[in-house]
């Protein structure tokens, strides 16, 4: 016996890795968007067969270490970060596929949006976050939610660690149990750019501000043979007299430690660039990662003494997931972190019958976080038994004030300064009250709206507005290089409405309604008028119906690049009419309460955008509207009244009879190329055909023979998507217009309130 105790001391002596494996220690480094170099780094390391047997990492490493912890391969975690829905969440926007659009706010002239409350102070109501941290939030949930119920990080796939900044007490916490979720979250929550966390009642910000690159974690938590360390955390550059960020993150961020922390260790720094925030270069920066590995492969082998076979490691990672079965939501708990009641939240996540699967629960709570009056929701899970969980939502109120500013800065007269003001209510039903103003020489008109939202399984809304509206199309049409005497037209147009809508599909909204409106023209049916003149003036009252569906999931307000947008509308409209002529009217004789036959109003477009070559989009456009009203008692009421074709940005601030028609069709194409990625270079082309034409026989309007006459429109733009808004240059082409070539710069949003007949 004794003699079988000494054979085996020798063997063991003697070849110690027969019993004792090397263990190797994989960390890291904290960096933004560079760290996508990462996924090259573990991808490299499984291709050649070095194990990985612990992982740590602060921020993005965290996300990625985190992520392989959780069992996800290096292919899968790349697919994962390069998905169009994980970019879009990395800058706080909900992914499209689940925003709702029922709750997007009307578009109007804006350019930015203070939120605030009446009882904060001043430093309150300043925004502490640059990105909305909600769909973040609930992507972490969603894809390491398998290992929230394992509570342990040692439990997972590889032993993990992580590291946050407790700033209240200057010192880190590393993570080793709980919620892997909340854990990683809490690293990764960058100063100023996403909320911080709380977790056991202290609030956590991203791990590198003390530790951002935790070799020394690694050490003393798993005392590894071997740490191999991907190190983009480059010590940061010293702070600059008018750089307010390097001046921020001098102040917080510890210089990073880089002694060694044990005998062996290899440090990988592949390039990367200074990118933070940016996450859509993935694939370039994990190749970089990957070949820096490479390039360091002869190094790392000459240390490595254990290896394991990548298939293996598949296998391992394999049986290790296939323990995972599908998680069910047990209930759902609302906890508001503000005195606002839970109602809203609860009826608009929880219907009668009981959640069940992640993904119902990901669509309702993506509905509701679309919602402009929610600022904040964190979802925290609660394990169970047989793979239920609870989640606990913790929520706070949108501050209840919004005070808008924008408008339009034009070469033309056609300048505006917009103003709006919103209140927002939460309890049983959601209420919005808002105003705005238009100031101008076009255009000048306020609006006013209640709002009431129903939070429902199935939501819905009412609202009634009151618009008033006042278009001088003399004063803004004449061009700086144009002294012809243009057209004296002044349009009022007020309008109260009453509308209900619900959605149609989450892209869509169906609305129906109705309303009476008043509607008066100031003209003179020609050029040959004073200022002592006297001008012709038509009076239109009616009251209307209406229904529509509007489905939108274009990328921007103007100028849009992605996606498409399809509208329908239907009107009822009835009323009467009333002239009254000028002192050079050619037909003196006033007309009163003159009834106008009922008519019906249709309206479809549809304007989509088709990706192509990188930077290279093509967009085609269509337009069909019909309006069976008959004439007004002259051609120019009529061709005032009657439905407009506006195929450019430019036509929105101009009135062309030549795009006015009752019955017309309208066909366009675009072509835009991104220079940069908020510089576009833009071409559009439209061709207008009316089915049958106005035209004016000695003042009084009549139709055309079918198909005689069409136009055509066109531009070339130069535009800048400036944080604000557009910044563009635009050459434009009317076919028949007394000036075929126009000129149009104009910085921000050529939106109006609506008009009534529209």
């Amino acid at each position: 016996m004794k003699i079988l105790k000494l054979l085996l001391l020798s063997i063991v002596l003697l070849h110690p890795k027969i019993y004792l494996s090397q263990k190797v220690g994989v960390v890291l480094s904290g960096g933004g968007a560079s760290g996508l170099v990462h996924i090259g780094v573990l991808k490299a390391l499984e291709d050649n067969n070095i194990p990985i047997d612990y992982i740590c990492g602060t921020s993005i490493g965290a996300v990625i270490g985190g992520l392989y912890a959780s069992g996800y391969s290096p292919q899968e975690i790349q697919n994962i970060l390069n998905n169009p829905e994980f970019i879009q969440v990395s800058k706080g926007n909900i992914p499209d596929k689940y925003y709702f659009r029922i709750k997007h706010p009307e578009e109007y002239a804006s350019w930015i949006r203070l939120r605030f409350s009446l009882k904060d102070k001043l430093v309150k109501n300043i925004p502490t976050n640059v990105i909305n941290s909600i769909p973040i939030d609930l992507f972490l949930m969603e894809k390491l939610i398998h290992s929230n119920l394992k509570k342990n990080f040692d439990s997972l796939f590889v032993p993990f660690r992580c590291v946050a900044a407790d700033v209240e007490n200057k010192q880190k916490v590393v993570f080793k149990q709980g919620n892997l979720s909340d854990a990683i979250r809490a690293s990764m929550s960058y100063p100023f750019y996403l909320r911080p966390v709380l977790i056991n009642k202290k609030l956590l910000y991203d791990g590198g501000l003390y530790d951002n690159y935790p070799t020394d974690i690694c050490y003393t938590e798993f005392y590894p043979d071997l740490i191999i360390g991907s190190d983009v955390s480059d010590n940061h550059s010293p702070p600059e007299d008018d750089n307010l960020y390097l001046q921020l993150r001098n102040m917080m961020m510890n210089k990073k430690d880089t002694s060694k922390k044990c005998d062996n260790e290899i440090t990988i720094k592949p390039y990367s660039g200074n990118i933070l925030f940016d996450f859509e270069n993935a694939q370039a920066l994990i190749d970089s990662g990957y070949n820096a590995t490479i390039r360091k492969m002869p190094e790392i082998l000459k240390h490595v003494t254990t290896y394991k076979n990548k298939y293996e490691t598949e296998l391992k990672r394999e049986s290790y997931k296939s323990k995972n079965r599908p998680i069910v939501i047990d209930n759902i708990h609302i906890q508001m972190l503000d005195k606002t009641p839970s109602y809203y939240i609860t009826k608009s996540l929880i219907s009668k019958n009981k959640m069940k699967t992640l993904e119902t629960f990901k669509k309702r709570y993506y509905r509701l976080a679309s919602d402009e009056r929610i600022k904040f929701m964190y979802p925290y899970t609660e394990p169970k038994e047989n793979n239920k969980t609870d989640i606990r939502i913790y929520a706070k109120q949108e501050k209840p004030f919004y005070f808008d500013l924008g408008g339009i800065v034009s070469n033309r007269p056609v300048n505006e300064i917009y103003a709006a003001l919103q209140y927002n209510y939460l309890g049983k039903i959601g209420l919005t009250v808002y105003a705005n103003g238009y100031l101008g020489r076009l255009y000048n008109g306020a609006l006013g709206k209640i709002k009431i939202d129903f939070p429902a399984y199935n939501p819905f809304f009412t609202e009634l507005l009151v618009c008033y509206s006042r278009w001088d199309y003399y004063k803004s049409s004449t061009l700086f290089f144009d002294f012809k005497k243009p057209s004296f037209l002044i349009q009022e147009d007020n309008y109260t409405e009453l509308n209900m809508g619900i959605p149609f599909g989450t892209k869509g909204i169906f609305r129906w309604g109705g309303g009476i409106a008043n509607w008066t023209n100031s003209y003179y049916q020609n050029n040959n008028f004073t200022n002592k003149d006297t001008a012709d003036k038509t009076y239109f009252n009616y009251y209307y119906f209406q229904s529509s569906i509007d489905i939108n999931n274009q990328n921007r307000r103007l100028y849009a690049s992605e996606g498409s947008r399809l509208f329908l509308k239907l009107k009822y409209i009835k009323g009467n009419e009333t002239f009254l002529p000028g002192n050079i009217a050619p037909d003196k004789t006033p007309i009163n309460n003159r009834f106008h036959k009922d008519w019906l109003y249709i309206k479809m477009f549809s304007d989509n955008y088709v990706k192509t070559i990188k930077k290279f989009k093509l967009g085609y456009y269509f337009e069909y509207t019909f309006s069976s009203q008959d004439f007004f008692s002259n051609y120019t009421a009529t061709i005032l009244s009657a439905p407009a074709f506006y195929p450019t940005i430019e036509s929105n601030t101009l009135f062309l009879p030549n795009f006015r028609a009752y019955h017309y069709f309208a066909i366009g194409g675009k072509s835009i190329t991104s220079i940069f990625s908020r510089l576009d270079l833009r071409f559009e082309l439209y061709w207008f055909q009316p089915i049958q034409a106005i035209i004016s026989n000695n003042y009084k309007a009549e139709f055309s023979n079918p198909l005689v006459y069409q136009n055509i429109a066109g531009s070339g733009s130069l535009v800048f998507h400036s944080p604000l808004g557009p910044v563009a240059f635009t050459i434009n082409y009317y076919k028949n217009a007394e000036n075929n070539f126009s000129f149009f710069f104009h910085f921000g949003y050529p939106i109006f309130n609506r008009k009534s007949l529209e």
